[in-house]
């Protein structure tokens, strides 16, 4: 990984930031839209399913209609977000505009995290795929080399993709963790909620540590060059987390982003 990888990277991320912001105000835009089309029935239809409030309704009507994303499962994502600001001092006014500036802008991230990055995600990480599939023995049998292949390809969608978007989340969030961004992509990734999303991040800790340990036994034996050094430090630096004590919302944005995109190859 060259010094121009380095600056490329640093490029790509830039890129994608801008992306994901303007991904995200593009879904806003067309749930404000939306919401003027809604009936008082609907909306009041929602609201009685699930228990939100009429200006939390309006937009789960929409997400429902739209991209067929649970209603009870919008409301639970969007009471989790009023908890957490209520939590940490940031209680989202009683007052209509807010509760619906709140729900279009949290709607929006919804949207993003249940139908645009999967999408997005599934699509980049297909030549990971296909040298996991060698190297894990699924087709033909992959060369040792593809071992370092497979943790370059893999670093660079942590520091350009998911990376990001975790970032880019925690900026617009108040007081907010890369913990929390985590869990809200893993529930989205496997369209489950909040509670749920933190379960299963938990969980993909030890099949990755098994998954690392292979292909370090690989790497270690392959001539000594820079990829092959950096690759070793590259696994060292996760590894060293996930096998360590610390709770999973004590990891570090590096290894809580591997842990995402570990999730997503299972798909």
């Amino acid at each position: 990984m060259s010094e121009l990888l380095s600056v490329r990277e640093e490029e790509e991320r830039q890129k994608f930031e801008k992306f994901v912001i303007n991904e995200i105000k593009e879904i806003e835009s067309f749930l404000i839209k939306q919401i003027k089309l809604l009936s008082e029935g609907e909306i009041r239809r929602i609201s009685s399913l699930t228990g939100c409030n009429l200006e939390a309704s309006r937009v789960v009507a929409i997400l429902e209609q739209n991209w067929q994303i649970d209603p009870d499962l919008v409301c639970d994502e969007l009471q989790t977000e009023h908890v957490r600001l209520r939590q940490i001092g940031e209680e989202v006014p009683s007052i209509e505009s807010y509760l619906l500036q709140f729900s279009v802008n949290e709607g929006a991230w919804i949207k993003f995290f249940y139908v645009n990055f999967p999408e997005l995600l599934n699509e980049k990480i297909k030549n990971l795929k296909r040298l996991e599939e060698g190297i894990f023995g699924t087709v033909k049998e992959a060369e040792p080399d593809d071992a370092v292949y497979y943790i370059v390809e893999l670093y660079i969608l942590l520091k350009t993709l998911i990376e990001v978007v975790i970032e880019t989340w925690v900026k617009t969030h108040i007081k907010s963790f890369p913990y929390e961004a985590s869990i809200r992509i893993v529930g989205g990734l496997r369209n489950k909620r909040y509670a749920e999303g933190a379960f299963d991040l938990d969980e993909i800790r030890k099949p990755l540590i098994k998954k690392f340990n292979f292909l370090r036994s690989i790497i270690e034996n392959l001539q000594k060059s820079t990829h092959v050094v950096k690759s070793l430090e590259i696994l060292s630096s996760i590894m060293g987390e996930l096998t360590s004590e610390k709770d999973t919302n004590d990891l570090s944005l590096k290894t809580l982003s591997c842990m995402i995109l570990e999730v997503a190859m299972e798909k």
